[in-house]
């Protein structure tokens, strides 16, 4: 059985994904910071096949090795990573203070680097693999008031961009998506003003992941996604 990682799998885009993934036989290991959510969306969600939820925060390493660790050891092998863990604030860069800079560039950009850092290894020794890395609109443009979001998300897109020429010979393929405002709480957290019904809807950035995963996208595409 193939096996699938998805990082900020408990809501949102990591959740539908999940769902989809599971619905196409995988093994599906969801993570997330916030354990509550976690074991609600597992315990959701096992009637469509096998999934566990792991409690672990991508902008710490540590936490990252050793995930990587006890899920190789138990499966032996890992063939899809959907990095989709995010976290996003408006506020200008001159009113922002260390911790929030570090946590936005942490979780979004040097997190998703150390996912793929653990996991290639073992995606070169299989000889295949698909990462997917959810970048957003804010990393092909930047916006007033959303520097730091607007730099980590253009530096996925580098990153994806990069990891594709380097790992294709091993049989992996790396792909970007970059949607515009999606239905979740991070962007409603953000916007609450906004009608949920004017953004795209998780399940429409789930639709792209899957087609990657399918194999309908040459390796290194990046996709933009608009309402």
């Amino acid at each position: 059985m193939k096996t699938a990682i998805v990082t900020g799998g408990s809501r949102g885009i990591g959740r539908v994904t999940a769902l989809e993934l599971l619905k196409e036989g995988y093994t599906v290991i969801i993570t997330s910071r916030n354990n509550k959510e976690l074991k609600e969306t597992e315990k959701e969600l096992k009637k469509y096949g096998k999934i566990i939820g792991i409690k672990s925060d991508v902008s710490n390493y540590d936490d990252i090795k050793d995930l990587i660790k006890e899920i190789y050891n138990k499966y032996k092998q890992i063939d899809v990573l959907v990095n989709n863990a995010g976290v996003a604030l408006w506020k200008e860069l001159d009113n922002m203070n260390k911790k929030e800079i570090d946590d936005i560039l942490d979780t979004n950009l040097k997190g998703l680097i150390y996912m793929c850092r653990e996991v290639v290894p073992i995606m070169k020794k299989q000889k295949s693999g698909k990462i997917i890395n959810i970048s957003s609109g804010a990393g092909k443009q930047g916006y007033a008031s959303f520097a730091v979001y607007c730099a980590s998300k253009f530096g996925v897109i580098g990153l994806s961009e990069s990891l594709a020429k380097e790992l294709e010979e091993y049989g992996i393929s790396v792909y970007t998506i970059c949607p515009s405002g999606v239905n979740t709480k991070m962007y409603l957290d953000m916007e609450p003003d906004v009608d949920p019904n004017s953004l795209l809807q998780p399940e429409e950035i789930a639709e792209k992941i899957m087609e990657f995963i399918k194999g309908k996208h040459r390796n290194g595409a990046c996709i933009e996604v608009y309402k």
